[in-house]
């Protein structure tokens, strides 16, 4: 419990906005010590009684029920928080997610309530948020973009061309054309002649390549790989499924631990850009980029190298996309990793978008 409260204590640290108290407002929601105003004492004493360590009395539970869900849980403590450092005016703007919402209460301090925040390469808006970081381990350098969304069609593939088969261009372009906050490159699916793929929630192939891992992103926001001939085709075309990918091996376990023996044609341990896609839980996920040998600091990764990165971060599966020159990490305003020429040209991409959005829309 004392680790929940440090936590709690600091993510207010941590906020921009002075954390000292901020005035309740009317309702008194969110102020348990009756005092006027809502503090950090009021976000400790609502985690307590979340954890079971305080109890409190009907009246007491109405005020500390700040996401108005009739219930008592750390969320409430997390947007107490909100409204005493300021990123949220009112208790009510907490209140706009339709029951489909993939992360739901979990994780709101991770978006924004006040509109659309963007700063280097990251964006945060209601319903998007997307933090760039990079680092060096062993002897590459990698890119990673840690997403949460809370509906699953804010993660979208696009076609080169716009249309199925429709050539290739560079990845940067196709950012362009469909307005993405963030994009990396796909899996190639034209150098590819069988796999069932889908993209966007349509089928456009239905035949299967027994050799070859899977990677599934189902409507409920799941994302799992499936090691080869281990689901069928049928089972497949029986689920909710919203993307597939092919082509590429995946990297761990269904223990989320890195595999020792990963389902590649080509040498494990030769050293490569790498493009690949991570997954936490539904609605958080990672894109990661490795650069190659285009970047002088780096000489790319081996396969399992990329698997232990993925198990170092905390991911519980991930899967590898199209590589080489044509790992790209870009906005739709510049690339983001170190491939001075742009990449070669791909068949498509996976982006990041606010939900419902259309191609050439701005976020």
């Amino acid at each position: 419990m004392k680790r929940g409260i440090l936590l709690i204590l600091a993510f207010c640290a941590l906020t921009t906005l002075s954390f000292s108290a901020a005035r309740a407002e009317s309702g008194n929601t969110g102020d348990l010590d009756q005092n006027g105003r809502i503090g950090a004492a009021d976000a400790a004493k609502t985690l307590r009684a979340a954890g079971g360590y305080e109890s409190l009395d009907a009246q007491a539970s109405v005020i500390a029920d700040a996401t108005g869900n009739m219930e008592v849980g750390a969320p409430d403590a997390v947007a107490i928080l909100l409204y005493a450092t300021g990123k949220i005016g009112a208790f009510s703007q907490l209140s706009l997610l339709t029951p489909d919402s993939l992360l739901g209460e979990r994780h709101m301090d991770r978006f924004s309530y006040s509109g659309t925040q963007m700063k280097n390469d990251g964006y945060v808006s209601r319903n998007v948020s997307v933090t760039v970081s990079s680092a060096v381990r062993e002897d590459y350098v990698y890119y990673v973009a840690d997403i949460y969304l809370q509906y699953v069609n804010s993660l979208k593939t696009a076609f080169s061309g716009g249309v199925y088969l429709g050539g290739k261009e560079r990845t940067l372009s196709i950012a362009r054309q469909n307005s993405a906050i963030l994009a990396i490159n796909g899996d190639g699916y034209s150098s590819q002649k069988l796999g069932p793929m889908v993209r966007n929630g349509v089928w456009y192939r239905d035949s299967y390549n027994r050799g070859t891992d899977l990677c599934v992103l189902y409507r409920n926001g799941e994302l799992k790989t499936y090691a080869a001939d281990s689901v069928s085709l049928e089972t497949l075309e029986q689920s909710d499924v919203y993307q597939i990918w092919t082509g590429g091996p995946r990297l761990l376990d269904d223990e989320g631990k890195p595999l020792t023996k990963i389902n590649s044609e080509r040498i494990l341990d030769s050293h490569s850009a790498r493009t690949a896609i991570g997954y936490y839980e539904p609605g958080h996920y990672c894109f990661v980029v490795v650069d190659g040998s285009q970047n002088a600091n780096s000489k790319g990764a081996t396969l399992p190298q990329l698997a232990e990165l993925f198990g170092a971060l905390g991911c519980k599966q991930a899967y590898v996309l199209s590589g080489g020159n044509s790992s790209v990490m870009a906005t739709q305003n510049s690339i983001i990793n170190t491939n001075p020429d742009g990449g070669r040209t791909v068949s498509d991409i996976l982006y990041l978008c606010e939900p419902g959005m259309d191609a050439g829309e701005t976020p």
